[in-house]
């Protein structure tokens, strides 16, 4: 039998569940609309003034992927401009005959990480990579990285999550900087996401995301 839970009211996002994993749980096995997972007071908050939600969908094989992004408007009257760019991912494993999908995204989750402890103090044209941080609370393991770059026109830093949950993979991305409204030097003036906030930041949503994802538990079984 498959249930199927709406999160978030009206237009919000499906979470459809089949059987139990490996583990006993239930398997996602499809999030419609990744948008919905960020409640609107968060996004207000790590993106001021958004621009209208970008949505994309891919999927190939045993797995299928959702996109949210957002990206911050022209701030009237503050003293800063908080330049912010946000993408949610969503990649959902769906199970075969020899593996279940939690067991496949455990296997991804594992071996994206370690590529990613490879990358401290390495380079990605001019952004320097961070220690990857795990990241307590979040899904069933997690994970951040920072990377900043001070090369550019503009200084950026950010950060990303990711996190495994059951059988779905999360990606958090975060970037930006700050640029005094009245400066008539942004591109000096201009100061990178610092490591704190944006660890923090993309932590907290992968909360929010996880909540969203985990609130067909019991009820949807």
């Amino acid at each position: 039998m498959v249930t199927a839970l709406l999160v978030g009211g009206g237009g919000g996002t499906w979470l459809l569940l089949g059987r139990a994993d490996a583990a006993g749980r239930a398997t996602i096995t499809r999030v419609g609309d990744a948008c919905p997972l960020v409640p609107g007071e968060l996004l207000a908050r790590v993106v001021p003034k958004p621009a209208a939600a970008v949505r994309a969908k891919s999927g190939s094989g045993d797995s299928a992927k959702t996109v949210c992004a957002w990206k911050a408007q022209t701030q009237p009257q503050v003293p800063d401009q908080k330049v912010r760019n946000l993408s949610v991912e969503i990649t959902v494993r769906q199970d075969d005959r020899a593996t279940m999908g939690s067991a496949k995204e455990k296997t991804f989750y594992a071996g994206r990480r370690q590529r990613n402890e490879r990358l401290l103090n390495t380079t990605s044209g001019s952004a320097v990579f961070g220690k990857v941080i795990a990241a307590e609370g979040v899904g069933d393991e997690a994970y951040t990285l920072y990377n900043k770059n001070e090369k550019g026109a503009f200084p950026r830093g950010g950060a990303f999550l990711m996190a495994r949950f059951q059988n779905v993979d999360v990606l958090i991305s975060l970037d930006g900087m700050d640029i005094p409204s009245e400066s008539r030097t942004p591109t000096l003036d201009a100061r990178p996401l610092d490591e704190q906030t944006a660890r923090r930041t993309v932590t907290d949503l992968g909360r929010r995301v996880v909540q969203g994802l985990a609130a067909c538990g019991g009820r949807c079984r």
